[in-house]
């Protein structure tokens, strides 16, 4: 996978989740003023990874509907809607 950086370097982020999960399980944590600001940063990369994770899902979903596609052309159709966002 090509690595864009920045908001799109998932493997920063899973090791940012890393260091945030480590910090907040140290006792010490909850004493200090930074407590709210981490669990504020944990939550919103945790919620970043799991869009991303979301859409991977869905991108894989219409490349496997793609790929049969070419065997049996009545799914076009839910492929069709899967790009363009629409429910079954």
């Amino acid at each position: 996978m090509r690595v864009c950086g920045g908001l799109f370097d998932l493997e920063a982020k899973r090791q940012r989740l890393r260091e945030l999960q480590e910090r907040l399980n140290q006792p010490d944590v909850w004493r200090s003023t930074e407590a709210s600001r981490l669990s504020r940063e944990y939550k919103e990369v945790m919620e970043l990874l799991d869009e991303f994770e979301r859409l991977e899902r869905e991108v894989q979903d219409i490349v496997e509907l793609s790929e049969l596609m070419g065997e049996d052309e009545s799914l076009k159709h839910e492929v069709d809607k899967l790009v363009v966002g629409e429910t079954a």
